[in-house]
């Protein structure tokens, strides 16, 4: 039997327990100990699906095979072996080795299961053969079923005493044996018995309305295993509402069928990651006409009465409409730069959005571009750290989950071939995120690198692992890897961003601020074309190396075009063509592969006519152009005679 309540038998996952026994002579034992946030897999019958991101997997002792575990155990996963402590199942080897006198009334609604008598040794020496094998096999612990027989109609007289006495006995002699072992179903013995166990297994607490029993493992610091069954949570609305619950209750729950097979399996700890999305970026709100700032959450929602005599040119009837697409964003995608002032964002708004499924996304970009600089790191690692607080304080302010990405385009020269900038670095953000994740559980954390490197559709001699470059450049991507593997663990998801243009200044002679150089691009050597099937194959390549969820975070087609036709390599007002790349953004949005990333998003809704303020800009003048919807300017300001750029909104924001 797996489970008692409704007729439903319990999953429990787990990857090795436990930290250490509490008697002196365990004193020298070990097991291992699982993280609150461990991701785990369920299953007890069928072909063992090994190919799950999962770090731990929940497996049949008897039916699981040495082969399949060391398997496991060599994908980095931890292995947890189900068998049943307090009944006798008559499919098992060992079951004639029960006595009669062992066995009492049959298990309701599970064929050839009896209740055992817990006060026989006979019992418990069958139970220590059986932790013997586990540890024999290679398991890391153990998933002990129906220890909770002194509160079902057994056939035996069995006390609250008994059942803790021999749920004790379970858990030493497991950890004996190096094993970790979970407390499953035995709800209202939970305060005595935290102390024994390394973690809590339960069947749909959720669908019961009793997961506030469970609480005292989450107080202790150890994992509540949780899985559902019911079919209704597999519709999106209800998957998503038991993930936020479950969030709450900071419980590692699962979806899966009651027969526990393995056909599927929907992880709340990953639910952003399984659902596809798309979103957009810029601003908190928006500056239009005479200082108006128009809110994202009015954006999305169509609210703009208290715009509309403020903004010049407003077109109620485009706003409309750019709504009504809008509203099927997943994602909206903000900036946190080292100057940030919590008076930019509106708490209120932000909320409302998340309360509506939305997924705010911070972009935190501190060191920014002086990550370049050898010594910049070590300078200001302390302010830095120091406002790492102030950005964790202000995210736990809102009630759900959040995207946090930080250093966006962190890959610059010096911190990848300089070993000790390197290193520095990782430790800086290793910190940066434990600090983070202590201070709100529900932000997801992620480094997002620059997709740099080759891009022209010319032979590489094989330098960049594709036919051309345009499709990618291993060799480049393969150099943040002294990046992300020592972070793997901490961070959440793994981030890359696409910024591309027909001209820009000349990245091997920028100039200076007031005499930039810019370089102007042939289709072919910028690869526009191809970009699509780049995008899919550096999702690919992220996806099997890191073995992480994906993320676009920010994408921007600069849609200008310059023909430098008095050739005096000068950007001239009259030599740009403001449209001349729209279709070629249209074109690549179109074909966007989402097999290898959960989501992206546009790096800007509007074109901001007043990018340029108070930096350096790579693109020049086409850092006007980063939109995807065309806001003519007024001084620098945008103005309310917006108008979509080709047909781009639509084709990434209507849901099919």
């Amino acid at each position: 039997m797996r489970k008692i309540y409704l007729s439903l038998f319990l999953p429990f996952f787990f990857a090795g327990c436990g930290g250490g026994g509490s008697s002196t002579a365990q004193e020298t034992l070990s097991w291992y100990t699982p993280p609150l946030d461990t991701l785990w897999h369920y299953q007890l019958t069928g072909d063992i699906n090994t190919s799950l991101d999962a770090n731990l997997y929940d497996i049949d002792l008897e039916d699981t095979n040495e082969t399949t575990i060391k398997l496991l155990h060599h994908q980095g996963k931890k292995v947890i072996c189900y068998l049943s402590a307090g009944t006798a199942e008559s499919w098992r080897s060992d079951y004639s080795a029960f006595q009669s006198s062992d066995m009492g009334k049959s298990v309701v609604d599970w064929d050839g299961e009896r209740w055992l008598d817990i006060r026989s040794q006979n019992v418990k020496n069958i139970m220590l053969s059986r932790l013997e094998n586990a540890r024999e096999k290679g398991c890391d612990g153990v998933e002990t079923d129906n220890v909770d027989g002194y509160a079902n109609d057994t056939g035996f007289y069995l006390s609250n005493e008994d059942q803790l006495s021999y749920n004790r006995f379970l858990a030493q002699e497991a950890h004996k044996r190096g094993l970790c072992i979970g407390l499953k179903n035995d709800l209202s013995q939970i305060e005595a018995l935290v102390d024994d166990f390394d973690f809590a297994v339960n069947e749909q607490c959720f669908s019961q309305n009793e997961c506030n029993l469970l609480t005292p493992f989450i107080k202790d610091g150890k994992p509540v295993f949780n899985v559902e069954y019911q079919s209704s949570y597999l519709q999106s609305d209800a998957m998503a509402q038991l993930c936020n619950e479950a969030k709450d209750f900071h419980f590692a729950t699962i979806i899966e069928p009651l027969s526990l097979d393995g056909s599927f399996s929907y992880n709340c700890q990953e639910y952003l990651f399984q659902t596809y999305g798309v979103g957009f970026g810029g601003a908190d709100a928006f500056k239009f006409y005479d200082n108006i700032y128009v809110n994202v959450y009015d954006i999305i929602n169509d609210t703009y009465s208290d715009y509309e005599k403020g903004v010049q040119d407003f077109n109620a009837t485009a706003f409309s409409q750019l709504s009504s697409y809008l509203s099927n964003t997943k994602f909206v995608v903000f900036w946190i730069t080292k100057e940030w002032q919590e008076s930019w964002f509106d708490i209120a708004s932000l909320q409302k959005l998340i309360d509506e499924g939305k997924t705010p996304v911070f972009l935190y970009w501190y060191f920014g571009d002086n990550l370049q600089f050898d010594g910049y790191l070590q300078e200001n690692k302390a302010a830095y750290f120091e406002d790492v607080v102030r950005v964790g304080n202000f995210l736990h302010q809102f009630h759900g989950d959040k995207f946090l990405i930080l250093e966006p385009e962190f890959n610059k020269n010096n911190i990848l071939d300089d070993v000790n900038e390197s290193a520095l670095f990782v430790s800086i953000m290793g910190e940066a995120i434990d600090t983070l994740k202590k201070i709100d559980t529900r932000t997801y954390i992620s480094l997002s690198m620059m997709d740099t490197g080759s891009r022209t559709t010319q032979s590489d001699l094989g330098k960049c692992g594709y036919s051309f470059c345009a499709l990618g450049d291993m060799y480049e991507w393969s150099r943040v890897e002294s990046i992300y593997k020592p972070l793997l663990d901490k961070l959440d998801f793994i981030s890359f961003n696409e910024m591309v243009s027909q001209f820009s200044r000349d990245p091997s002679n920028p100039g200076d601020w007031d005499h930039p150089n810019p370089i102007a691009y042939t289709d072919d050597a910028i690869g526009i074309d191809y970009l699509p099937q780049r995008i899919d194959n550096f999702g690919a390549f992220l996806e099997q190396t890191y073995h992480k969820p994906v993320f676009l975070p920010y994408m921007a087609i600069a849609t200008a075009t310059w023909d430098d036709t008095d050739g005096d390599n000068v950007v001239d007002e009259n030599e740009i063509n403001a449209t001349g790349w729209e279709l070629k953004a249209q074109q690549v949005y179109s074909n966007i592969n989402t097999k290898h990333i959960f989501g992206y998003s546009v790096m800007e809704l509007f074109d901001n006519p007043a990018h340029d303020d108070g930096g350096y800009q790579f693109f020049m003048q086409n850092e006007y152009h980063l939109g995807v919807v065309k806001a003519p300017s007024v001084e620098k300001q945008l103005s309310g005679a917006i108008q979509m750029k080709q047909n781009i909104i639509p084709t990434i924001f209507t849901k099919e």
